[in-house]
């Protein structure tokens, strides 16, 4: 079987339905293989860091996705849509062509001796799990298990597979490879013990979880009910539990919500599940839950052990998957004796949420529009923070972002993959700077007559870099908007050679995201701050000196 043929067959043996790229000489016969032995879609992107965005939308739904490039500048252009998957831990498995083995520079010395050559693998290895050139046509199918097989366990992330256009041609010996079946090791008795112990003891716990929780978000949510502990959440999270739930706080950390920040900090025991605990969400790590303790659950010992090193070091780390965890405290309760205190704190994170909602005009005419189990794709800048903030989510709605690349031109090509991976209606919120990143992209769209409705902030410029301005260069701006030197289209004139529906919404060009912590303040006291007497009044443990 010719190794194109086979690496096709690979994939849809994997589940996929659709694969993301753009051809060139040196994966043609790789597409080729697709389109004639499977039926896998294989959706040609208008660039290739939209088919690597697609394809890192994709697997956030349906658990792996592909794209697809040519060598040297197709492969290149995959760079930040890689990026985003790794530091995400998506696992999505890219695919390059790349010249004919025999025509490797490396073998005579040189920078290049292929047309297009690139050392792609070199590039990549920083920001994949496994990445691999693959010369014996009889060792691709192993290659690519191993990939596959590396993508979706552990901590997951992407992988990427370089095939030579040679290579491709070459006929191997074909063998089946199923779905890998992944297993955890489960977590320590001991930590399980002790963290029992201090979760009978607390007064003011709070869950935190990540982006790690999602798939064990209906039984972390039984849990917390069972014993009433409040829920605060990083942005990657913010869609798992219902906004008007009683245990809700919000999103927390550094552009986090008041009732979030406030609930966090003031806690004598946090229980963070499957969240790093980056600075977005700790703020300055000394100040972060500096009167109670931080249990810490993460898959990855790393990250866990970075945190003596930041100078917050946690007081109990389990590193194991959070699922195993949940299950292991499934049959914990919460006897009587501990139930007063613990409703008394519920109906203070109440009050706080009751007191201190965030509120955005545009976010509520976007929310008139959107169904009820809609996808919901958001670019990065100030629409992202808004809807973190403000977006009632039921539940049943899907938040997807590039949490931590956060790279401007995300949304667009995130909900074409959004859309193809599911039967559901797509809402993509996005800034005028962002959508200016992917335009290209409107035109894939129309192709394939997808269902998603743009939603686009019109502020004529870059809102979060503007305030940033603000802050600390006292507003003078520099290529953040028109009179600086950005320039945008008439979006009416864009609209219509597109031929796509978008609804536009003004936004005044210095709107600002409130609140937000700025470098050095503790996140519960971040701006605009509350008059000092009120801000003392809400706080349970020792406020900080203010600055």
């Amino acid at each position: 079987m010719k190794v194109a043929e086979a690496v096709a067959r690979f994939l849809q043996a994997q589940g996929l339905q659709h694969v993301f790229g753009v051809n060139g000489g040196a994966n043609l016969h790789l597409i080729h293989g697709i389109y004639e032995n499977t039926d896998i879609r294989f959706i040609p992107t208008a660039h290739e860091s939209g088919a690597a965005f697609a394809a890192d939308a994709y697997s956030r739904i349906t658990g792996l996705g592909c794209a697809m490039a040519t060598s040297g500048p197709g492969a290149t252009n995959l760079l930040t849509g890689i990026a985003t998957s790794y530091y995400d831990s998506v696992p999505v498995i890219y695919i390059t062509g790349n010249v004919a083995s025999f025509r490797f520079g490396s073998k005579f010395g040189v920078r290049q001796y292929g047309f297009q050559e690139t050392p792609i693998v070199d590039i990549v290895k920083p920001i994949t799990k496994y990445a691999v050139t693959v010369t014996n046509p009889n060792h691709v199918l192993h290659e690519l298990n191993v990939a596959i097989t590396s993508a979706q366990s552990g901590r997951k992330g992407p992988v990427l597979v370089d095939i030579p256009d040679d290579v491709q041609r070459m006929e191997c010996d074909y063998q089946e490879f199923g779905k890998s079946i992944y297993s955890f090791a489960p977590p320590n008795d001991a930590h399980i013990g002790l963290l029992t112990k201090w979760i009978g003891e607390a007064k003011r716990p709070v869950f935190v979880w990540g982006a790690g929780m999602r798939p064990y978000a209906e039984q972390a949510r039984r849990l917390a009910e069972r014993l009433d502990i409040p829920v605060a959440c990083t942005w990657a999270a913010v869609d798992l539990l219902p906004h008007d739930h009683y245990l809700m706080t919000g999103g927390f950390g550094t552009h986090g919500v008041r009732a979030a920040n406030m609930a966090v900090q003031n806690a004598d025991l946090v229980i963070s599940l499957g969240s790093r605990l980056d600075t977005k969400a700790t703020g300055t790590p000394q100040h972060f839950v500096r009167e109670g303790r931080v249990v810490m659950v993460d898959i990855d010992q790393a990250e866990i052990y970075k945190m003596k090193h930041v100078g917050r070091q946690v007081d109990l780390a389990i590193e194991a998957d959070c699922g195993l965890v949940i299950e292991a405290l499934r049959d914990l309760e919460c006897d009587g004796t501990r139930q007063t205190p613990r409703l008394s704190w519920c109906e203070q994170v109440i009050h706080w949420r009751n007191k201190y909602d965030s509120e955005y005009q545009v976010i509520d005419h976007i929310y008139q529009e959107v169904e009820g189990d809609d996808i919901i794709v958001t670019d990065t800048g100030t629409g992202v923070g808004m809807v973190c903030q403000a977006f009632p989510f039921n539940g049943k709605q899907r938040l997807i972002h590039a949490w931590n690349m956060t790279p401007m031109g995300y949304a667009i090509p995130a909900a074409i993959g959004a859309a193809l991976a599911s039967s559901k209606h797509v809402t993509c919120i996005m800034g005028d700077g962002g959508a200016m990143m992917s335009l290209s992209e409107l035109a894939t769209v129309k192709r394939w007559d997808l269902p998603i409705t743009f939603h686009l902030l019109d502020n004529q410029g870059h809102a979060m870099c503007r305030q940033t301005e603000r802050q600390w260069f006292a507003g003078r701006y520099c290529s953040t908007d028109v009179e600086s030197g950005l320039g945008f289209p008439d979006w009416h004139d864009v609209l219509e050679a597109f031929g796509v529906e978008f609804r536009i919404h003004k936004v005044p060009p210095d709107t600002t995201l409130i609140p937000q912590a700025k470098f050095g303040q503790p996140m519960e006291d971040a701006d605009p701050q509350l008059p000092l007497d009120e801000f003392k009044e809400q706080m349970i443990i020792t406020p900080l000196e203010r600055k």
